[in-house]
């Protein structure tokens, strides 16, 4: 299963003063490669990516503050709010992030460690708590924590994740 070559870091939030800085919150798993993350993409939905050189990151609460190359003022940023932000693999890399990714996650196989299929990985939820992975098979919809001792191995290769969930949390949806 290919490795994703972009990685969605966010949506652009609200505009920061007058100099033109955004917003933007992202996943704890991206945080500490954001500060040194030189480059972005901004699309909205359906739209042409528009590239940009990030000139400064600062964190501010819960999000970072960008500062992104052609960006002045406040009206400029204005026109970004809302628009989905990605990076490339590889600059994420160079800045220090570690996959697996979400996106490299969507699509694998789930197993559990006995070797009974349970499903598909369709979505990454990330909650304060840690992550969800959504799985689903056979008609049926699974929620499983993204801990250490439940997720047993993630082989992208393979195209493969191998869980020992706890007893009764692949049963508890079913009516």
């Amino acid at each position: 299963m290919p490795k994703a070559a972009r990685i969605h870091l966010g949506t652009i939030g609200r505009v920061h003063g007058l100099g033109g800085e955004v917003r933007l919150k992202v996943s704890r798993l991206l945080e500490p490669a954001i500060p040194a993350l030189r480059r972005v993409s901004l699309a909205k939905e359906g739209g042409e990516p528009r590239f940009f050189f990030v000139e400064s990151v600062r964190p501010h609460g819960d999000a970072f503050l960008l500062k992104l190359e052609g960006i002045a003022d406040r009206t400029e940023a204005e026109s970004l709010r809302g628009t989905e932000a990605w990076a490339d693999r590889g600059d994420l890399e160079a800045a220090g992030a570690r996959g697996p990714f979400h996106e490299d996650l969507v699509g694998l196989a789930v197993e559990t460690k006995e070797g009974r299929a349970i499903g598909m990985v369709e979505e990454v939820l990330e909650y304060p708590a840690g992550d969800l992975y959504k799985v689903r098979g056979d008609g049926e919809e699974h929620l499983i924590p993204a801990a250490p001792g439940i997720v047993v191995s993630i082989d992208l290769d393979r195209g493969r994740m191998v869980v020992d969930p706890p007893p009764g949390l692949l049963e508890i949806n079913r009516p």
